[in-house]
């Protein structure tokens, strides 16, 4: 079969090297934490996209595809900020900001444990989605164990989120609560409804407005 031409790819490759420029700059005026952090993660993400052993990368490892997003998601957003000269980190603990220190480690790995649930919930739908153009020999989760098992999961997972944030801190009506209850009733709604034959939009756009919908709601709030 022939393959189609990827209309966006000049434009892809202009943003990638804008981004490249802008990422460079950064961390030749940062600290040496933020550079390691950044040279993890883009190591992920040479693992993710090339094969560098036995001709496999680990995007056709069984699940690896998943948890690798999501670590390197973690790096980018909870280890890299520790420690950058651009960002004044604190950690927000009930209505108290305080420098992020022993005493709410274990609270911030609970917080990071969850983002990690979150970032694996929402690559679900795309890995539905993708079922349709992935190769079997990828055996992405929906390959593994079927759509249906695969967006009981996701919801599981969502729930699990929402436990965890039950046991730190009971139930609040407080409204950033509320904000999340709501995105993450959102994601499994999402996760719920997505399926192959779906447009690809409907991951590409309303999936991946979760988060910055998220975003909105705190600024606004």
């Amino acid at each position: 079969m022939k393959k189609e031409h990827f209309r966006f790819k000049i434009s892809i490759l202009i943003l990638t090297s804008l981004a490249l420029i802008i990422a460079v700059y950064l961390v030749i005026n940062d600290n040496l934490w933020t550079v390691l952090m950044a040279l993890l993660a883009s190591s992920y993400s040479l693992l993710y996209a090339f094969p560098l052993f036995k001709h496999r990368n680990w995007r056709q490892i069984p699940i690896i595809k998943l948890v690798t997003v999501a670590v390197s998601w973690i790096i980018l957003i909870c280890l890299l900020p520790l420690q950058s000269t651009y960002v004044v980190f604190a950690y927000a603990y009930g209505c108290d900001v305080a420098p992020v220190v022993d005493t709410v480690y274990f609270l911030y790995f609970i917080d990071v444990l969850q983002l990690f649930l979150l970032i694996i919930a929402l690559c679900i739908p795309f890995e539905i989605k993708d079922l349709k153009y992935d190769s079997v020999v990828l055996k992405t989760l929906p390959q593994l164990v079927g759509t249906y098992n695969s967006k009981i999961l996701g919801v599981l997972i969502c729930v699990l989120y929402v436990v965890i944030e039950f046991i730190q801190f009971g139930f609040s009506t407080d409204m950033n609560f509320m904000i999340t209850y709501f995105i993450l009733t959102l994601t499994a709604i999402a996760i719920w409804f997505s399926d192959k034959v779906k447009s690809d939009y409907y991951a590409s756009f309303f999936v991946e407005a979760i988060p910055v919908l998220w975003l909105g709601f705190y600024w606004v709030f």
